[in-house]
């Protein structure tokens, strides 16, 4: 059995609260995408819409090339907070995405080393875009929260998100979040 972390590793922390500010500062004087938030169980779920101009300055001040960039402007990306708020442990089992109860492609970390791989991408970017991306799978522990992006195929359609969680107790818990859309994607 795991013991719970006095906090989160430095560079975890520096990373996550990088990622937040370089978007927020991509986007000071754009029009905001559409966030959503929703809570229950102990639980906050955030998502906010991220545009394509914004992912490619974020990229671009970490110095990815042009190609690197053209490829992240193709994909749906989501800024993903979830918080565990509970006295318990939970496992973050799945995130699953709907559009007309049909699955949208979630684009993952073996996608995109496939990716970086044709494209060359050098070891330290493929590194720092691994630490933007949200875990898959994850442990939360009590009051921890965890953040990071998550890639779609693109899509025209508005979708639904749906996270799933697993108690110590073994209840399954659900978060649901509606009408979220690709920002910069209309027509």
């Amino acid at each position: 059995m795991s013991t719970r972390p006095t906090s989160p590793p430095p560079i975890l922390a520096a990373a996550c609260l990088g990622l937040s500010v370089m978007l927020h500062a991509a986007v000071a004087t754009a029009q905001l995408p559409e966030e959503h938030e929703t809570g229950n169980h102990g639980l906050r779920l955030r998502v906010m819409e991220r545009t394509p101009a914004q992912i490619a300055a974020f990229y671009e001040a970490r110095g990815f090339p042009e190609q690197a960039i053209a490829r992240l402007r193709e994909a749906c990306f989501l800024t993903v907070t979830l918080d565990n708020q509970r006295d318990d442990r939970l496992a973050l089992e799945r995130w699953r995405f709907l559009a007309n109860g049909e699955p949208l492609e979630r684009r993952d970390r073996a996608y995109w080393q496939t990716q970086w791989q044709a494209l060359g991408l050098s070891r330290g970017s493929r590194a720092t875009f691994g630490w933007t991306l949200m875990p898959e799978s994850r442990e939360l522990y009590p009051t921890e929260p965890v953040a990071g992006n998550i890639t779609l195929a693109p899509t025209r359609q508005p979708f639904t998100l749906v996270a799933r969680l697993r108690t110590a107790a073994d209840d399954v818990l659900s978060l649901r979040l509606r009408d979220i859309e690709c920002a910069g994607r209309e027509g």
